[in-house]
């Protein structure tokens, strides 16, 4: 076995595939190797590290994908004071009353983030929203209780802009 062999074992290409075909480890099954080419990564060895410390680095960042969404209520893109395009569990009252907040002064482009952090939904908001509109936002969404954010259905709205 090769320096940069860090899978052999008894899943290896020991014995003839079906119908006389070229054998298939469970290595090469998964990454989806033709099978000529799976007797010759298995015998020579080269199933290195890189290819084990991608896979590793895929499936971390698919973790922490995940995670940042588990909490995730509802996100919108609001554009010239409108909610052009919501996602997730939001109350159309809610939706409304932050709405009301957003047209007062005509909010060219912004992106709100509504997740539950300890209990409470929290505004996470990114682009044109002066300290004002974001304490209003944060006004308006304290007054629905996490509870009754999750009890809405999920939707996706989109509207023209």
């Amino acid at each position: 076995m090769g320096s940069g062999a860090l899978f052999k074992s008894n899943t290896t290409c020991d014995s003839a595939g079906p119908l006389g075909q070229a054998p298939r480890c469970l290595l090469c099954m998964a990454l989806r190797v033709e099978r000529a080419h799976c007797v010759q990564i298995c015998e020579t060895g080269r199933v290195t590290g890189a290819l084990i410390l991608g896979l590793a680095v895929a499936a971390i960042a698919a973790l922490l994908w995940m995670m940042r969404n588990a909490m995730l209520l509802f996100s919108a893109e609001v554009s010239r004071g409108r909610i052009v395009t919501l996602r997730g569990r939001a109350p159309k009252g809610l939706v409304g009353d932050m709405t009301d907040v957003l047209r007062q002064r005509p909010v060219s482009k912004a992106s709100l983030r509504v997740v539950a952090e300890g209990g409470a939904p929290t505004l996470h908001a990114k682009g044109d929203l002066n300290e004002g509109e974001l304490q209003r936002l944060r006004n308006v969404l304290g007054t629905w209780p996490l509870a009754k954010i999750r009890a809405a259905p999920y939707r996706t709205v989109r509207r023209e802009e």
